[in-house]
């Protein structure tokens, strides 16, 4: 396991998908939950130093320089937090003592514009929420304290913050503010569920031994977080304001969170995500795109993490993936059915081979109360493993388009128009020309992705498919060259030659 003092005790007692893939996986994340997390623990001071009675935390906007000491600390900025989601959030959640800080922090607010000329205070506050709403990521049908923005500045990225319901429709209105701000959860790992954290060791673990690796990646996800860098100044200016009027002492509102481990069999595939996502952070592109397209790159760097550690676990061979973009030929349909049924198959073997520690994890079940050690444990646990695995590869593999269909069975991979951009991007270098034949081998070498090319044959001879598998084939590579000239990606130079090219410039930091 990375890193390699992680808490044995632990590893033993917990479920079978956190023995297999590391701490953790979860069912409910969403996709940007997962990047939200992972752009939370990189911008987050790593230190605490405690001088006198005084505390500062330092080591922001960079990576853990010691894997021995894998904790991060976070301003849950519940002022902010409440100012620009609690007006238009759902009923459920605006707790009488929210409300009343809610009207604290506008006035607050107002009372901090001046205006040279035409318009009231109250206005302007309404527009700044606006501006900040107009950034929002996760609203759903939820509540104020559960929502967040985009990550577009250090200061909007917001952690976990759960407001209980009884312990807050408790507090008196004239309650100080230094305690309403206190009682909420922020340990709770409900949205903010590890993924993240997960996904950020991985990283760490790909940049062992690489400094310019480092040093470039830490410079393009700053250059990606400070995108409205504005915005989170005001954001910075309104929550040290309300801190200031209530009389908040930051250092005490600071969580303190601790990345846990991974397994070392994401070593692999872990620096290639890497390379890959300075590759795509230092093309000229939007950087609201590039969140996008990071986003959805993530969950496909951890779906072929999953399976390469699953296969690594199980002792088979090594994963192929076989995607459908065919448009419509049955054959290979059924051979993408396939190759997303081995997936599955792979990442129940790995979550299987825990049952080898069963004691250990039915003892830990007994200490912690999840589930009655009865005739029915195991099958809970098989259970539980399967929906924070290969059901997290299910639900945020159809949210980003890479299994289809959305919902009934002949369940398979492919790629939408967004996915061959990440691809593009992340494989090449920014204003980098490939032959098509190339491109297949790069898909092969970081993914096992299966298209065509060489590697179809190779996949066929493998699987002894029929002798009209290259007329299949032909009518996958057909439908792959249209995605990649609808994207604006290919450049036929003749009949026989095709480039794929990075059309983006780099970045100039």
């Amino acid at each position: 396991m990375f890193p390699e003092n992680f808490n044995q005790k632990e590893y033993e007692s917990s479920n079978l998908s956190i023995q297999a893939f590391g701490k953790r996986l979860y069912k409910d994340q969403t996709v940007y939950e997962y990047l939200l997390e992972f752009l939370l623990v990189f911008c987050s001071p790593k230190e605490k130093i405690v001088n006198g009675e005084r505390t500062e935390y330092k080591g922001e906007l960079s990576f853990h320089k010691d894997s021995n000491q894998l904790q991060y600390y976070a301003n849950p900025r519940i002022g902010l937090k409440r100012f620009i989601f609690f007006e238009k959030s759902k009923k459920e959640g605006k707790f009488p003592i929210d409300r009343e800080n809610y009207q604290d922090i506008k006035e607050m607010i107002k009372e901090s514009i001046h205006i040279d000329g035409s318009g009231e205070p109250e206005d302007f506050a309404a527009i700044l929420q606006d501006a900040f709403y107009g950034f929002s990521a996760i609203l759903k049908n939820r509540s104020w304290f559960a929502q967040s923005l985009l990550p577009i500045a250090p200061e909007l990225i917001f952690c976990e913050s759960i407001g209980n319901k009884g312990k807050r429709t408790k507090l008196a209105l004239d309650a100080e503010s230094n305690k309403t701000e206190k009682d909420f959860e922020f340990t709770q790992h409900s949205f903010m569920a590890r993924g993240g954290e997960l996904y950020y060791l991985s990283i760490l673990l790909g940049l062992e031994g690489r400094k310019e690796l480092r040093e470039s990646l830490e410079k393009q996800l700053y250059q990606l977080v400070h995108a409205v860098g504005s915005l989170g100044q005001l954001g910075e200016f309104i929550q040290k304001k309300w801190e200031v009027h209530e009389g908040i002492q930051r250092e005490k509102q600071m969580q303190k969170y601790v990345c846990d481990f991974i397994p070392k069999g994401y070593k692999r595939r872990a620096e290639y995500n890497c390379r890959e996502l300075v590759n795509l952070l230092s093309a000229s592109l939007n950087e609201l795109n590039k969140i996008e397209y990071l986003g959805m790159g993530m969950m496909l760097q951890i779906f072929r993490m999953m399976h390469e550690q699953a296969c690594i676990r199980a002792g088979i061979e090594e994963p192929v993936w076989l995607l459908d973009v065919s448009r419509g030929n049955k054959n290979i349909r059924k051979m993408s059915e396939q190759s997303f049924l081995e997936f599955g198959e792979a990442v129940t073997a790995a979550n299987i081979v825990g049952l080898q520690n069963i004691e250990s994890i039915r003892s830990g079940a007994a200490k912690y109360k999840k589930y009655e050690p009865d005739e029915t444990f195991e099958m809970k646990l098989k259970e539980d493993a399967e929906k924070n695995t290969f059901g997290v590869v299910k639900a945020l593999g159809k949210e980003i388009c890479f299994v289809v269909p959305k919902k009934g069975a002949s369940e398979r991979m492919t790629l939408s128009e967004d996915l061959i951009s990440f691809l593009v991007m992340a494989l090449l270098k920014p204003n980098q020309k490939v032959t098509l034949d190339t491109f297949y081998e790069k898909l092969y070498e970081h993914y096992g992705i299966v298209i065509g090319g060489k590697q179809s044959g190779l996949y066929s001879s493998q699987k002894h498919i029929g002798q009209n598998y290259e007329i299949d084939f032909r009518e996958n590579e057909k439908g792959f060259l249209q995605l990649l000239r609808d994207s604006g990606y290919l450049r036929e130079l003749s009949d026989a030659t095709a480039i794929v090219m990075n059309p983006y410039e780099g970045n100039r930091i």
